[in-house]
C-alpha cells in the first residue's frame, strides 16, 4: 500500500505575512534535518501568526504523522480541506491516514474523492482503493483498480504485484504470472513477489519453477518459516522427500508452534510408510490448532494402515464436526463401519448412513457408489437391484473405476451371470485391480 507523501511543499509567498512564512520556513529546515518536534512548534508559530497558512498545516500534518500523532495529523488535513475543498492531495493523504487508523470507509470516501480532484497521486488512490478491496475479498474489482492505477504508471512494481496477488485467489494462475514477472522486472528484492509467483507455479504444476522462486524468497528472507513449508510442499510433490524433511526441519526449527510444518512433516511420512511417525506430527499439529480437518483426516488414513479402525473412525467424526461437508471422511469412515458390521447388525444404519450423506455431497464422485453397493448386497443391508444401480453409476461416471468392475461382476457371479461377470473382472484386471486375478480363476477358468 502506497505510504502518506512525505514531501515538503515549498510554494511561492503569496500573501502570507513575512512572520508566518519566517517560522514556517524554519520548520521546514528542521523538518529536514529530521528535528519534528521542533518543526511543529514552528508551524505552530506560523498559524498563529496566519491561520490560512496553507503550507504549515500540510508540512505539519506530515511531521505529525511522523511522530505518529496521528490525531494532530488527521486535524491538520481537516482543516486544509475546509480551506480548499478541491485538494485532491489533501484528500489522498488523509485516506492514508484513515487507512492507518483502520478507517477503511471513510480512506476509500478519500481516495475516490481524490481521483475525482484529479490528484497528481491518483495512481496511488486506485493501488489503495485495490488494497481496500482485497482486504473484503472483492478480488475482481481490485484487479479494476489495480489496472487504473498502472494505466496511470506504467513502472510502479507494487501495482502489477498487487494484481498479481488478486489474480492469484481468484486461481487465475498464468495471470498473476504474468503481472509477478512484470513487479520482478522492476523490482527484484520483494521476496512476497517470489512467494506468490511460486505458489502459482506449483498450482500448474510447475513443482521445480516454484522451487527457483521459494530459492530466491529464503535467499531474501531466510527467517520466513512458510517458504520452507511451501517449498517442502513442492519438493513433496517430485517425490524429493528427503529434501522436504530438511525444509520442514527448517521450517519448525524457525516456528516450533507452526501447525502446517508438522502437518507437512506428517504427509512425508505418509508417503514414506512411516504411519506411526506421520500420527505423532498429525497429533502435534492438532495440540498447536485443534481444528485443522486435514489433520485429524490423515491422522485417521494413517491409523487405519496400522488396523486401528476404532481410533481412525474417531478422527473422521472429529473432521465430520468441524467440516460437515468432507466427502471422503464419510466415505472412509462408511467403509469402516462396514467391515466390522458383522461384529455389531446395528451398526447396518450407521454405515450406509455415511456411504449415502458421501453420495449426497457429490453425486458425480463414482468412488462411494462401489463401497455403498457392496454393502447392500454382500452384508444384506438392501436389495440385488439397488446395488447393481450402484455399480452401474459408478462405472458410468467412470468407465476407468476398477473396484466397480471388480464388485459388479462379484455380484453377478451371484445370478449365475457367468459371461457377464467374467467380462467385469477381466475389465477390473486391465485396469490394475490384481485382486480380480483370483476371481477369474475362480469363475472363469
Amino acid at each position: 500500500m502506497r505510504q502518506l507523501v512525505l514531501i515538503f511543499l515549498f510554494i511561492p509567498l503569496i500573501g502570507y505575512s513575512q512572520k508566518a512564512e519566517k517560522y514556517c520556513k524554519s520548520g521546514d529546515e528542521k523538518s529536514l534535518s529530521g528535528n519534528f518536534n521542533g518543526a511543529i512548534a514552528d508551524y505552530d508559530k506560523a498559524i498563529k501568526s496566519d491561520p490560512k497558512h496553507i503550507k504549515a498545516y500540510k508540512n505539519r500534518a506530515v511531521a505529525n504523522f511522523l511522530i505518529k500523532d496521528y490525531n494532530g495529523a488527521m486535524e491538520d488535513y481537516n482543516k486544509l480541506i475546509e480551506l480548499n475543498p478541491m485538494d485532491g492531495d489533501a484528500y489522498y493523504n488523509r485516506g492514508v491516514l484513515k487507512d492507518k487508523l483502520k478507517d477503511s470507509n471513510g480512506a476509500l470516501a478519500d481516495y475516490h474523492k481524490s481521483v475525482e480532484l484529479k490528484t497528481k497521486y491518483a495512481d496511488g488512490a486506485y493501488i489503495n482503493i485495490g488494497a481496500a478491496k482485497t482486504k473484503i475479498e472483492d478480488y475482481t474489482g481490485a484487479i479494476a483498480d489495480f489496472s487504473k492505477a498502472i494505466e496511470l504508471n506504467t513502472k510502479h512494481a507494487e501495482t502489477y504485484s498487487n494484481r498479481g496477488y488478486s489474480k492469484f485467489f481468484l486461481r487465475d494462475y498464468a495471470g498473476a504470472i504474468n503481472d509477478l514477472n512484470r513487479g520482478i522486472e522492476l523490482d527484484s528484492t520483494d521476496a512476497k513477489v517470489y512467494f506468490y509467483r511460486g505458489l502459482s507455479k506449483c498450482n500448474q504444476y510447475d513443482y521445480k519453477g516454484g522451487i527457483i522462486d521459494y530459492d530466491k524468497v529464503i535467499e531474501l528472507t531466510p527467517q520466513y518459516p512458510n517458504v520452507y513449508n511451501e517449498r517442502a510442499l513442492a519438493k513433496i510433490n517430485i517425490k524429493e522427500y528427503s529434501e522436504a524433511t530438511i525444509d520442514i526441519a527448517k521450517a519448525i526449527e524457525i516456528n516450533p508452534y507452526d501447525p502446517n510444518a508438522y502437518y507437512r512433516r506428517g504427509i512425508v511420512k505418509q508417503d514414506l510408510l512411516d504411519f506411526s511417525g506421520s500420527i505423532s506430527d498429525f497429533t502435534k499439529s492438532i495440540e498447536i490448532n485443534s481444528n485443522n480437518e486435514y489433520a485429524y483426516y490423515y491422522r485417521g488414513f494413517s491409523k487405519e494402515k496400522l488396523k486401528d479402525n476404532t481410533g481412525a473412525i474417531s478422527d473422521y467424526t472429529k473432521v465430520i464436526e468441524i467440516n460437515p461437508q468432507y466427502l471422503q471422511a464419510y466415505y472412509r469412515r462408511g467403509t469402516l463401519k462396514s467391515s466390522i458390521v458383522k461384529n455389531n447388525r446395528l451398526d447396518y444404519t450407521a454405515a450406509l448412513d455415511d456411504f449415502n450423506k458421501a453420495i449426497e455431497i457429490n453425486p458425480l464422485n463414482s468412488d462411494a457408489y462401489p463401497q455403498r453397493g457392496n454393502f447392500l448386497f454382500v452384508e444384506g443391508a438392501g436389495s440385488f437391484d439397488e446395488a447393481m444401480n450402484d455399480f452401474n453409476k459408478a462405472i458410468e461416471l467412470d468407465p476407468n473405476n476398477d473396484l466397480a468392475f471388480l464388485t459388479r461382476g462379484y455380484l453377478k457371479t451371484f445370478r449365475n451371470q457367468k459371461e457377464s461377470a467374467c467380462l467385469d473382472f477381466n475389465k477390473s484386471l486391465q485396469r490394475g485391480n490384481n485382486r480380480a486375478k483370483k476371481l477369474i480363476i475362480e469363475h472363469c477358468e
